[in-house]
């Protein structure tokens, strides 16, 4: 008991208070990035519906397969889905700032089910809405 009284007229237990803080803030960002990390895998991985993934991932601006950010470049009709190959070599390295969704890439079943949706999309019927937030053009 008088070791832990001694302690804390020295400031023992600020240091530990301090060093413990310090340490939590070092380790649970790298945490938090994990198990966020794998929530997204196992979410994407789950679905095989193109029609979902394209929901989840790509409808944000790519609504109706159009494009919010540059209109004259829809999904809908696109060169990019000549081809699978084509397709996830696109998505594996995109332009600008458009996300890349490597667990799409690197799951076949979910890309191939993702390309074939894309495929469906009609370029007559695009639909073209206000931009949401999320889709700024630079």
């Amino acid at each position: 008991m008088s070791k832990m009284i001694e302690c804390k007229k020295n400031g023992g237990w600020t240091k530990v208070f301090c060093i413990t803080v310090m340490a939590l803030c070092l380790v649970l960002p790298s945490i938090a990035e994990e198990v966020g990390s794998n929530l997204r895998k196992k979410s994407i991985s789950k679905s095989t519906d193109g029609k979902k993934v394209f929901q989840q991932h790509c409808s944000r601006c790519h609504f109706g397969g159009g494009n919010l950010v540059k209109p004259l470049k829809s999904v809908a009709g696109s060169e990019k889905l000549d081809n699978l190959l084509v397709f996830k070599a696109y998505l594996a390295a995109p332009p600008g700032h458009m996300p890349s969704y490597e667990n799409v890439v690197n799951d076949e079943a979910v890309l191939r089910a993702l390309y074939d949706y894309c495929k469906t999309l009609d370029a007559a019927k695009k639909i073209s809405i206000a931009k949401p937030n999320g889709c700024d053009r630079r």
